[in-house]
C-alpha cells in the first residue's frame, strides 16, 4: 500500500499543474484549449535538442527550451485563437481547432525527431529512495516538489497580484471587467506565456522519468481536463480533484491493471456528470 501511496503522489503531481494550467488558461479564454497537449510534448524535444544535440550546458538548455515553448504557445494564440475572438467562434469550434493545432504539433514532432522512444537522459541512472518501504526515483521526487511549488506560485499570483485580479475578474465576468478598463489582451498573453513555460517545464520532468514520444501529451492533457471538470476553478478543488483521480487510478492499476487506466479516469468524470445534472447543463449551455 506504500507504493500506491507514493504512486498517487506522483500521478497526481502531473494531474494538477495540468488542471490548474487548464483552469488558468479557461479563466482568459473561455475554452480547454487542446493544443497544451503539443507544449507539453515540445518542452522535451526543445530540451533535447539545445541539450543533447547542441551541448548546451543544462541549465541553459532548460531555459532556452522553456522560453522557446512559451513562445510557440504564445503564437498560437496570436495567429490563430485570436483571429477567432474577432469572428465571435463558440467554445466547441475553439476547442476543435486547439484539437487540431495538437495534431499539427505532433506531426511537426514526428517529421523533425521521428515517432521512435527518445531519451534527453545523457546522466547514470540513480538509484532510487527508499520510503516506507516504497520506491521513489529522484527525478519523481523532483515532480512532486515542482508541483507543490507551482501550487503556491498560482495561489500567490492569483490572490496577490494584480495580475491574479484581473483574471479572475475576466473569468467571473468578461463584461465586467471590460467596463472597469482591465486590459484583457495583457492578461491574455501573460497567462499563455506564463502557462507555457510552467507546463513544457513539466514535460521535461515528466521526459526525464519516462522518456518522450510525440503522442505522449494528449494522456496527460485528458487527465487534467478531468481534473479541472471535476474540481471547477476553485484551486483548492482541482488539487482535491487531482489527488482523489491519481488515486483511484493507481488503485484500479495495482488491483485490476494498469491497462484500466484511462477507463477509470472518464468512468470517473462520467459519474460525475451524472451526479452534477444541472451543472452540467449549464456548463454545456
Amino acid at each position: 500500500m506504500s507504493q500506491i501511496f507514493v504512486n498517487t503522489l506522483i500521478s497526481a503531481s502531473f494531474f494538477i499543474v495540468i488542471g490548474l494550467a487548464l483552469s488558468l488558461i479557461y479563466r482568459a479564454v473561455k475554452f480547454f484549449d487542446m493544443s497544451l497537449a503539443g507544449i507539453f510534448v515540445a518542452g522535451p524535444y526543445c530540451m533535447l535538442f539545445f541539450y543533447n544535440s547542441l551541448c548546451i550546458p543544462l541549465f541553459f538548455a532548460l531555459i532556452f527550451s522553456c522560453l522557446l515553448s512559451s513562445i510557440i504557445y504564445y503564437v498560437i494564440y496570436f495567429a490563430i485563437y485570436k483571429r477567432f475572438e474577432h469572428n465571435a467562434h463558440s467554445p466547441l469550434s475553439l476547442l476543435l481547432a486547439s484539437f487540431g493545432i495538437y495534431i499539427i504539433l505532433q506531426n511537426v514532432i514526428s517529421i523533425i525527431f521521428g515517432d521512435r522512444i527518445m531519451t534527453i537522459r545523457n546522466i547514470h541512472i540513480q538509484e532510487g529512495i527508499l520510503l516506507g518501504g516504497a520506491m521513489l526515483t529522484p527525478i519523481q521526487l523532483i515532480a512532486i516538489l515542482y508541483s507543490i511549488i507551482f501550487v503556491f506560485i498560482v495561489l500567490i499570483i492569483m490572490h496577490k497580484t494584480k495580475y491574479g485580479l484581473c483574471l479572475r475578474t475576466i473569468g467571473e465576468n468578461f463584461p465586467l471587467a471590460q467596463s472597469l478598463g482591465v486590459s484583457v489582451k495583457k492578461t491574455i498573453v501573460i497567462t499563455y506565456l506564463t502557462v507555457g513555460i510552467f507546463v513544457s517545464l513539466l514535460g521535461i520532468i515528466y521526459a526525464y522519468d519516462v522518456d518522450i514520444v510525440p503522442t505522449m501529451g494528449m494522456n496527460i492533457i485528458m487527465m487534467g481536463i478531468i481534473v479541472m471538470i471535476i474540481g471547477g476553478n476553485g484551486i483548492m478543488k482541482i488539487i482535491i480533484a487531482g489527488i482523489i483521480l491519481s488515486l483511484a487510478i493507481n488503485l484500479g492499476a495495482w488491483y485490476i491493471g494498469s491497462e484500466w487506466k484511462e477507463v477509470i479516469a472518464f468512468a470517473i468524470l462520467l459519474f460525475y456528470l451524472l451526479m452534477q445534472p444541472r451543472a452540467s447543463h449549464k456548463a454545456v449551455n
